[in-house]
């Protein structure tokens, strides 16, 4: 399947998982230069999580929220932002080019911010840590940092016209941060607020304000705003514009074979369900209503994402609801996080396995996925389980008079089929002639799953044609540890 979207794309020349029309950067209006949300991430150690996709809402605290999973031992391969403003996805990609330009967290603050802090504030920033692990700042009542933020303002030159020439923002400094105002009003109906470096007091503004959050996420210290610079230098990123609920589908459908980490940011708040709460349940207690949407939730999440191994991340700031008494989860109608393969929602197949070895080794925007059993292939309607794929049968691929440069051809089970060896020859003969990266899989003979079966070959039986592969590797079988080969050519 290849989607066609509108967003552009960074670092994408060997993946091209999306083909996106471009987006224009004129007239954007308003959008948020930094975030409130706020973040706690409750999974300690994520170092079994490996070639994850990173998905969600373009916030700055998106790239928050990927510098603590990193910082947990999540690998992401691949990064995809959404938002319905292209003015707030152009931003974020001018906050990630700002901290690749950057030599580290103060010099980002002061690129980013038109800013020059004196020594002392710069000598302060960077001792600053009073954040636990884990945990990104955002949005409170008050904090333990409001005379700090005052101090730092007090320590450093901001420069108004920069700002305005770099962002197009009327811009001035107050006592404890500076005064944004746009022309227009953003998706949050705001046509003017705060922001701060450390403080994410509400007491302190007599208007909405939004944090740097220094000292927690990407600019925690200076080995978690490394981490972060790197892999925005490595990596595929994609900003992609339209409404998250229908790009989240494609992503997961693109994504079936992979970890897929997701930020949704304050998306299901408490305030979405707050005319269902006052016309409908408000003689129902806090708890029930509480399990019912989760329950729902729950239960929404595992249709979409059945197939995905999906984990999801959500804003956890609290309110004090006048009706309840208490504070209140912004989020609570959200497991957090919620995940498929914890909670039963994901099943992994031993084909699910092989799929997931297999993707490792795609990219490009041209790949081919040739079944060795043609009803594969009708079955499916043509349409491959894999990313960016076109679905064909050998005879189809080997009859056509111009073949396309595909990136990857990947051969699906030819031999184990009961295909010819020549046929494999002559296909992987094609694709190299076009330089295509081949991927060969096939049921592995000396598998105690074929023991008793003659749907299989052996390694050395396509060395014996092909030659030596670049790697080798394996998938998962329902009694052993090696029951398809995974050759890459």
């Amino acid at each position: 399947m290849i989607s066609k979207l509108t967003g552009f794309a960074v670092n994408d020349e060997n993946d091209a998982y999306f083909s996106l029309h471009s987006l224009t950067s004129q007239n954007l209006g308003a959008y948020y230069f930094f975030s409130n949300d706020v973040f706690c991430n409750r999974v300690a150690r994520m170092h079994s999580v490996r070639d994850a996709v990173y998905f969600g809402i373009g916030n700055n605290h998106f790239l928050h929220v990927l510098a603590e999973l990193l910082n947990a031992g999540a690998r992401v391969k691949r990064i995809v932002a959404t938002d319905l403003s292209a003015a707030q996805l152009f931003h974020l990609y001018s906050t990630c080019q700002t901290i690749r330009a950057s030599r580290d967290r103060v010099d980002f603050l002061e690129r980013m911010l038109c800013v020059r802090f004196n020594g002392k504030a710069k000598e302060f920033l960077n001792k600053f840590d009073r954040h636990p692990k884990g945990y990104v700042h955002g949005s409170c009542k008050s904090d333990e940092f409001e005379r700090d933020e005052e101090w730092l303002w007090k320590n450093l030159d901001f420069d108004a016209v920069a700002f305005r020439d770099k962002y197009g923002i009327n811009c001035s400094k107050i006592n404890s941060g500076l005064l944004m105002q746009f022309v227009g009003k953003n998706f949050g109906n705001l046509d003017s607020y705060y922001v701060s470096l450390l403080t994410g007091s509400e007491r302190m503004y007599d208007q909405t304000a939004f944090t740097a959050a220094f000292g927690s996420g990407y600019l925690r210290n200076e080995s978690s705003f490394y981490e972060l610079k790197k892999l925005l230098d490595q990596v595929p990123f994609y900003y992609v514009r339209g409404d998250y609920s229908e790009i989240s589908s494609d992503v997961f459908l693109k994504s079936r074979y992979e970890t897929v980490l997701v930020w949704t940011s304050n998306m299901f708040s408490f305030d979405k369900f707050w005319f269902l709460y006052l016309n409908f349940i408000q003689r129902v207690k806090y708890g029930p209503v509480v399990r019912i949407f989760s329950g729902l939730i729950k239960k929404i999440w595992g249709i979409v994402s059945r197939n995905v191994d999906i984990v999801i991340y959500a804003d956890e700031r609290k309110v004090t609801d006048r009706y309840f008494r208490r504070p209140v989860s912004l989020n609570a109608f959200v497991p957090k996080p919620f995940r498929n393969a914890r909670d039963n929602q994901y099943h992994q197949t031993i084909h699910t396995d092989a799929f997931r070895k297999v993707v490792k080794y795609f990219g490009g925007k041209e790949n081919v996925h040739i079944a060795g059993n043609s009803d594969w292939v009708s079955e499916n309607g043509g349409v491959s389980p894999l990313p960016n794929c076109r679905y064909m049968t050998p005879e189809a691929f080997l009859r056509t008079d111009n073949p396309i440069n595909y990136t990857t051809v990947f051969c699906h089970e030819l031999v184990s089929c009961g295909l010819p060896m020549v046929t494999l020859v002559s296909i992987v003969n094609r694709a190299r002639v076009s330089n295509s990266r081949i991927i060969i899989l096939e049921h592995n003979g000396e598998s105690v799953d074929f023991a008793f079966s003659k749907s299989h070959c052996s390694v050395e039986d396509i060395r014996n044609v092909l030659g030596q592969e670049k790697s080798l590797d394996y998938s998962l079988g329902e009694r052993c540890l090696n029951r398809n080969m995974i050759l890459i050519y």
